[in-house]
């Protein structure tokens, strides 16, 4: 109980002392819009850009028992707290394996998942993708139990997990049909009893995604939403949007950089692939070793990668990496136990110069396009120019730009906010935005123009009221 205590404490330096200063990203900044569609009961899901509701209808209650009815009165910490939460559960998933998997391999698991920074980062961000995992893991578990033991009631929970998980993000659906591909080949049940658990399975996350798509019904027509993005999502993973070549995510996080060694990277790697080999006779190692390989060719191929889709492997890496500690502990004891201690020290160096000192510089690749920390200068400027205004808050401000994001959050408690991508009439009055393709259109105000970096390579140009 101490270890695991110490585990949660350890997880959380990682994790929460950021929540307030790193910058919001775009993603979040989008999330937090499209949350307040949720707190206004107009929320739809989108097929092609957007993802799941699950994230929504988990942060639309906190908001609302914390007062906020707009984006206008939100704050990153609640949002992050359910990404952090997410991670929580997570990291003490394997500890619910110690069953199949053996106590020690299950404590280093955890252990890993609360160091390695792809977690401990991804964890601190208002995105989908820590409580995917999440939803991920408990699935895998309750399916592994139903494979095993034929346990109806786990055939409930792994429908019940996997509904919750295509709720979240549609690369939930790959990630779930590849790891029963991997486990389920050599399970000891009957044929009628593994059939009757796959259809109750089916049956509860049929329930669970039908619900939470139509917002508990109050939109029917959205039930079946889900299955009309398999479309545009299919184009999205093999269009251009976001593309890079096969081996991205082996640069991404094996590849040093100004930052040091990527240690999670690494460690995960070679432990992982120590683990499957150590473990390949048994049939959870193998069933993992299998999955991994399987996910990591799937999302090797398409064409869009963003880091955080790699956590989808290296969460099973990680198990695996516990089995390899837990066989080298009864080989060579001495030296397996320093080895792990060096490991776990290095990586939580790494991951609190990604998560705290680092966390949107250059060389931090899980910083994918991050928002800057010139955003807080813009915002101090923006609260001198309105606090010196007759309007105040209420100042007009003017925003024409091709893009913009995330200025929307910074801007979000100033009402009188509009978006333009031409440029329309500028008034003297209100404070002017410009994205450098319409800096011209200051006029003779163009000199005076005050740059600021709302992410890497994309500017913003303020010009304040010119009026009298």
């Amino acid at each position: 109980m101490f270890v695991v205590a110490a585990l949660i404490a350890g997880a959380c330096v990682l994790r929460l002392p950021d929540l307030s200063t790193r910058p919001f990203h775009t993603d979040e900044a989008n999330n937090a819009y499209l949350l307040q569609e949720w707190l206004g009961g107009r929320f739809r899901y989108r097929a092609h850009d957007h993802h799941g509701p699950l994230l929504f209808h988990l942060a639309g209650p906190v908001m609302r028992v914390l007062g906020v009815t707009s984006v206008a009165g939100m704050e990153a910490p609640p949002l992050r707290l359910i990404s952090v939460i997410s991670g929580l559960a997570l990291m003490l998933a394997p500890l619910l394996l110690s069953r199949y998997l053996g106590r020690i391999a299950a404590l280093a698991a955890s252990a890993l998942l609360a160091v390695a920074a792809p977690f401990a980062y991804y964890n601190g961000i208002f995105i989908h993708e820590s409580l995917l995992l999440a939803c991920v893991m408990g699935f895998a578990l309750a399916f592994w139990r139903a494979r095993t033991d034929g346990s109806f009631a786990a055939s409930v929970l792994a429908g019940t997990c996997a509904g919750l998980a295509l709720a979240t993000k549609e690369t939930a659906a790959p990630i779930l049909m590849l790891f029963v591909v991997s486990a389920w080949p050599g399970s000891p049940q009957p044929l009628r009893s593994k059939l009757l658990c796959a259809l109750l399975a089916l049956v509860a996350a049929l329930v669970v995604v039908t619900t939470l798509f139509s917002t508990f019904w109050k939109f029917p027509r959205d039930a079946f939403a889900l299955f009309k993005a398999i479309g545009p999502q299919f184009a999205r993973g093999t269009g251009t949007e976001h593309a890079y070549p096969w081996y991205q995510y082996f640069s991404w996080y094996l590849a040093p950089t100004q930052l040091g060694l990527p240690w999670a990277g690494w460690v995960l790697t070679v432990g992982g692939v120590l683990g499957g080999v150590l473990g390949w006779r048994s049939a959870l190692p193998r069933a993992l070793s299998v999955w991994v390989i399987l996910l990591v060719i799937f999302f090797s191929a398409l064409s869009y990668k963003t880091p955080w889709l790699a956590l989808a492997w290296l969460a099973p890496l990680a198990v695996l990496c516990g089995i390899a500690v837990d066989r080298l502990l009864r080989r060579r004891a001495v030296l397996a136990l320093g080895l792990a201690c060096a490991c776990l020290a290095a990586m939580g160096a790494e991951a609190w110069s990604r998560c705290r000192t680092n966390s949107v510089e250059p060389g931090n690749v899980f910083a994918y396009s991050p928002s800057s920390r010139d955003l807080e200068r813009l915002a101090q400027d923006l609260a001198s120019i309105t606090s010196a205004t007759k309007e105040g808050s209420e100042t007009l401000i003017q925003v024409v730009a091709l893009d913009y994001w995330p200025l929307p959050w910074v801007l979000r408690r100033y009402p009188q906010t509009g978006y333009w991508s031409d440029v329309p009439t500028l008034e003297n009055n209100a404070i002017v935005l410009l994205g450098p393709e319409y800096a011209s259109a200051a006029g003779p105000a163009r000199e005076s123009l005050k740059a600021y970096s709302i992410r890497p390579g994309t500017l913003i140009f303020l010009r304040p009221p010119t009026a009298k």
